[in-house]
């Protein structure tokens, strides 16, 4: 393990930073080593003093470490901006994320991708729609995203995942976690045939705030939606 990967997973886990003060960390101190040894108040006026205070005092330690544990087993990854394979169109939008967890076929990042999503409360025949229409465009080979919502998301990656081009699903919880607890199942064969990704940390609950967010990722991983 690098040092520079443990201060990027430092800045990227404590709370209160985001991506937003994570990019302002590395643009004042050009690296994440460097801003995570800064004092507080080098680092207040960039995220607040809340936020400079919880990394001063290592607030990220333990998730950190246990993140770098969970990326030993067979297909987890942590993907960061400095990756290869960290998606462009990602890294240009507005406040791409500066770590995600990745479970399952890390390569499917190199498709073109298209996302589908929609109701949770679709109709049955909604539902039917989606996942042709998921099947279809995955034949075509592109990967499709999704939110591992109920209703229109979980149909296009049923739909898509008997294709080679496959299917991503965005996460609001810790990729460790599955919500909602219905697509458990989904879930582990998305694992093992398609691509996983969260930005939360491990163990990190359904909060309301974090769907947006997994929302804005979707966005830019896509290339269009339906």
């Amino acid at each position: 393990m690098s040092a520079n990967l443990r201060a990027w997973l430092t800045l990227a886990l404590t709370p209160g930073i985001g991506p937003v003060g994570f990019l302002k960390l590395i643009d004042a101190f050009g690296s994440a080593e460097h801003a995570a040894a800064a004092r507080a108040a080098q680092t207040e006026k960039l995220i607040g003093r809340e936020a400079a205070e919880a990394l001063q005092d290592g607030a990220a330690a333990e998730s950190a470490d246990a993140a770098l544990a969970w990326a030993e087993a067979d297909g987890c990854h942590l993907l960061t901006l400095l990756d290869d394979d960290y998606p462009p169109q990602l890294a240009e939008s507005a406040s791409p994320p500066p770590l995600l967890f990745a479970r399952g076929r890390r390569e499917l990042l190199a498709r073109p991708m298209l996302a589908v999503v929609g109701s949770r409360a679709a109709t049955p025949q909604g539902k039917r729609n989606a996942e042709d229409f998921a099947s279809a465009l995955a034949g075509h080979g592109y990967a499709v995203v999704s939110g591992l919502a109920s209703g229109i998301d979980a149909a296009a990656h049923q739909g898509a995942l008997p294709h080679p081009a496959s299917t991503i699903a965005v996460i609001g919880t810790g990729i460790d976690r599955v919500y909602p607890a219905s697509n458990r199942q989904l879930a582990h064969r998305i694992a093992a045939e398609g691509l996983i990704l969260s930005e939360f940390p491990l163990g990190m609950g359904p909060l309301p705030g974090h769907f947006p967010r997994r929302n804005r990722v979707i966005a830019g991983l896509a290339r269009g939606s339906g």
